[in-house]
Parts: structure tokens; sequence; C-alpha cells
């Protein structure tokens, strides 16, 4: 990726001066920050639901499936909702585990600059910019849930529970 200049500056030089770099990086995470905030209020309430709503879809569904193995209609329509849910939630799971996984990114990118040979001011700064970028921005489902991959297996495996105790009280 080849770098460009900065307004106001000559087009001869190739390389972005470390500290317009740096207030660079600082305004582009700002906005980052500002973007997941908004997206948060935006989209918290609608993912908090469909987290509540779907270890309970995937059980009914999984049970569904089993319960209708032999009528092929009836389990190709379960199946296909049981996969359009898998899917769904795997999708809001996985933006949310990018958005992490590019903001842990940002501390390490604070303490690969080449630090020691910046100015005094730097150098205290720094220190609050790292512990700042140690915490992680997430993409909430209301005030309980990041939407990570950790939080899809929790649900599969708590959708997998229920379906298996439907199942046994089924069988007793």
């Amino acid at each position: 990726m080849q770098d460009t200049p900065l307004k106001g500056e000559e087009e001869t030089s190739c390389v972005t001066p470390l500290p317009a770099y740096r207030n660079i990086a600082f305004t582009e995470r700002r906005r980052a920050l500002r973007f997941v905030d908004h997206l948060n209020k935006i989209v918290s309430l609608v993912t908090f639901l469909k987290v509540l709503n779907f270890p309970l879809l995937l059980c009914m569904t999984g049970f569904q499936m089993m319960q209708n193995y032999g009528d092929q209609n009836q389990f190709l329509k379960f199946a296909s909702l049981f996969i359009a849910s898998i899917v769904l939630i795997t999708t809001y799971c996985w933006f949310g585990q990018q958005v992490i996984d590019e903001s842990e990114k940002v501390q390490l990118a604070f303490y690969s600059t080449e630090w020691y040979s910046q100015t005094a001011g730097y150098k205290s700064l720094l220190p609050l910019a790292i512990m700042r970028a140690s915490r992680p921005v997430t993409v909430k489902a209301g005030v309980f849930f990041d939407m990570s991959f950790l939080t899809l297996a929790s649900l599969v495996n708590a959708s997998y529970r229920f379906m298996t105790m439907l199942i046994q009280l089924n069988d007793s």
C-alpha cells in the first residue's frame, strides 16, 4: 500500500512523517470508535432480540428435524430454517469478531512505532494511548452480550443443551 501525501504536503515526499501519521492514526481511531458507538445505538436492540431468540429457535427447529426425519418435505423445511438461523447469527458474530480483532491490533501498532526516538511528550502520551487501546472495541447485543465467536459458541452450546433436554423429555 502506497502512502498518499497529506494536504499541504509536497508530492515528492514518498514517506509520511511520523507525527503526521500518528495524528492520522489517532483521528482514524476516534472515527472508528464513533462509528461503532453509532452502530451499537442502531443494532443493539435488534441483535439483542436475535440473541435471545436464537437458542429457542435453534432448539425447536433441531428437535422438529429429529421428529420429522421420515417426512422429507417437513425435514427440509426445518433444516432450511435451522441453517438460515445459524448463518444469520454467525454473520452478526463474525462482524463483531472482526471489529474486536482489528481494535486489538491498535495497541500493537502504537507499541510498534519508533517511540524510543520520539519527543518526551510523545513518550509520556504513548502509555495512555496503549492503555486506552488495550480495551477492545465491541459491537453489542443489548448491554449483556458482545457479538463475537465466543458468544456464538455459547449460544450454540445452550441450544444444543436445550435440544437434548427436549429429546430426553420426549423419549421418557
